[in-house]
């Protein structure tokens, strides 16, 4: 039956913990996702959300625990066999190249997927012709799909902060993932944009994408995500669906007091 469960779930996290010295900064934390659904991680800062997510993309080994990715163990995966196995993540804070062009940012993020060689790319075989105009292909179609068409050829420092984090989701993309995880992807959106990456968050998951999402913006949890985990000081205190999590009374003593515990309980009246 466990094998079974393991081929279910494309994300198991199984008593996973983090210590930094003296510190620990996840302490047995485990949950699991089904394959396409939108999940959750939420919880005030220094909960563990990032070191969460660090673990399970392999820029971080865990002290203890395991990380399995449709059922196979990723736990001590080099972070780029991870994400050849379609395991891509966003950062919190944003990683673009000052003097790249928006395309050739989501191009460079199909080096993971490109077959040609050195050789047949620098001599420009006809392989590698095909391959390089299918990804350029790709590029344009995948920033059509985060709402970016029109600014292939523009700096990606010219572009609003909104967009600058489309551009990273429309990179992450171009690794072709099955499982995204999105660190902070409303940080510095309008409320009209906001909306615009629900939308957005809905589309991935309609092209057959698992997405985590770490985010305070409760606007976006409630209403994209089909589960909810909350942390606090390194804990699972609550998961669930939103409904269950909005007027969890462990979620609002944890937060009371902050602007984050306000939304959820306003969000319960």
């Amino acid at each position: 039956m466990k094998g079974r469960e393991a081929v279910d779930k494309v994300l198991e996290v199984v008593d996973l913990s983090k210590n930094f010295g003296g510190v620990k900064a996840v302490d047995g934390l485990s949950f699991g996702m089904e394959p396409g659904q939108i999940c959750a991680i939420i919880g005030p800062n220094g909960s563990g959300k990032t070191t969460c997510i660090n673990m399970i993309t392999g820029v971080l080994k865990p002290t203890s625990g395991t990380v399995r990715f449709d059922g196979r163990d990723i736990t001590s995966m080099p972070r780029a066999e991870i994400a050849r196995l379609g395991v891509t993540r966003t950062f919190q804070n944003l990683r673009l190249w000052s003097t790249l062009p928006v395309l050739d940012h989501v191009l460079a993020a199909r080096y993971c997927r490109t077959k040609s060689g050195f050789f047949p790319s620098v001599f420009r075989s006809k392989s590698a012709a095909l391959e390089e105009k299918a990804n350029i292909e790709l590029a344009r179609e995948l920033l059509g799909v985060v709402g970016l068409s029109g600014h292939e050829n523009a700096l990606a420092p010219s572009l609003p902060y909104g967009k600058r984090r489309l551009l990273e989701i429309a990179r992450a993309l171009a690794t072709e993932p099955r499982l995204l995880l999105l660190d902070e992807p409303a940080a510095g959106m309008s409320s009209s944009e906001i909306d615009q990456l629900i939308n957005l968050i809905f589309k991935i998951r309609d092209r057959g994408i698992s997405v985590v999402v770490i985010e305070h913006r409760m606007k976006l949890v409630m209403t994209a995500s089909d589960k909810i985990v909350v942390l606090n000081y390194g804990q699972k205190i609550a998961e669930g669906t939103a409904d269950e999590i909005r007027c969890n009374e462990q979620v609002i003593q944890a937060y009371l007091g902050t602007a984050y515990s306000r939304e959820v309980d306003e969000a319960c009246r």
